[in-house]
């Protein structure tokens, strides 16, 4: 028998599959996934049918931890993050900032990063054609960075802001769910002084506190090799795994992330840590442990989205609320000490 023969694809948003390994990864996770994907489409049919969204939030969080299928993804990504809420509130807003004039330098930024972004996707591959994604991602980012000047513009918001458009196909959801990201969700994150990333800078000395607990073996480690967890896994958090984990599984990370909050990104970067544990601490210079993390993060299991998730909450173990509350109290104390310096 003749081996089928690669030719590239692109999967439901537009990413070209250019690469036959992950060809292959792909049409083998997706044809489990689809029928993963066909029977929750069905329950979550009679679910919001019913209203069980508005009365039974464990039973919710059940649903969104196991997915939420693709075609109804904006509206709950609006519902459970408030964005849809604060555009509610704040009717013609986006339409007013379209038509304002951001600084010079954040206009400048923005328009060397979009050709950068997702340049093997159909919709932001080129600037012209009636699918481009290009005008919408520059006018939502220059919006953005309008109605917050404290940030303007930085590096990430791009990537954040294109995936949200390709499942949203709506500019002022966009902008007001981006809003939400880096204003409610993720405050201090994103900002033009790298030294005044308090909320990042928070999270990551949350995160090792996490990894002291759960894998003492690759917190001696980093303590022997006094790497700084930022250098590792600061492109995980600020990007949100976009380009760290396959896109399909972004999104099922996302789900729970608009329902949960933050403490999704601590369990997915512990199932990640833990599930490469044994590769990390075989090395034994910086550079191979940086790769080493890199590998962990693009493992093949990582492109079977549904049981990925799974082990988000299997691996990672209990991570209770005070428990949370009370580190990211202690490390945001030591990161605003750090900024004032």
């Amino acid at each position: 028998m003749t081996a089928h023969p690669y030719r590239q694809t692109v999967d439901h948003l537009g990413f070209a599959i250019d690469d036959e390994v992950a060809w292959r990864l792909y049409e083998k996770s997706q044809a489990e996934y689809l029928k993963v994907l066909y029977k929750r489409s069905q329950r979550w049919k009679t679910f919001l049918r019913i209203g069980q969204d508005k009365t039974d939030p464990r039973k919710l969080r059940r649903f969104i931890r196991k997915g939420i299928p693709n075609e109804y993804r904006c509206k709950m990504w609006m519902k459970l993050s408030g964005a849809k809420a604060l555009m509610k509130k704040n009717p013609g807003l986006y339409d007013s900032l379209k038509g304002q004039t951001a600084d010079s330098e954040v206009t400048e930024s923005i328009d060397m990063d979009i050709p950068r972004t997702f340049p093997e996707n159909l919709h932001f591959k080129d600037e012209q054609g009636p699918d481009s994604l290009r005008p919408a991602l520059r006018r939502v980012l220059v919006a953005h960075a309008i109605k917050h000047p404290s940030i303007g513009y930085c590096q990430g918001l791009n990537y954040i802001a294109a995936l949200m458009l390709l499942v949203m196909r709506n500019e002022e959801k966009t902008f007001w769910l981006l809003q939400t990201v880096t204003g409610v969700m993720l405050p201090d994150y994103y900002v033009h002084e790298p030294v005044a990333m308090v909320g990042l800078q928070t999270d990551l000395g949350v995160l090792s506190n996490l990894v002291k607990e759960k894998s003492p073996a690759v917190d001696s480690l980093m303590r022997a090799q006094r790497a700084d967890w930022g250098l590792v896994c600061t492109k995980w958090f600020v990007c949100l795994f976009i380009d760290t984990l396959p896109t399909e599984t972004v999104l099922r990370v996302w789900d729970a992330f608009f329902n949960e909050g933050r403490k999704v990104l601590f369990r997915v970067a512990l199932t990640l840590i833990l599930n490469g544990e044994v590769t990390i601490v075989a090395t034994s210079e910086l550079t191979h442990m940086i790769g080493a993390f890199q590998t962990a993060s693009s493992d093949i299991y990582t492109w079977y989205s549904h049981h990925f998730m799974e082990k988000v909450y299997d691996d990672s173990g209990e991570i209770t609320s005070q428990h949370l509350n009370l580190l990211t109290k202690q490390n945001y104390l030591k990161a605003v000490s750090m900024a004032s310096k």
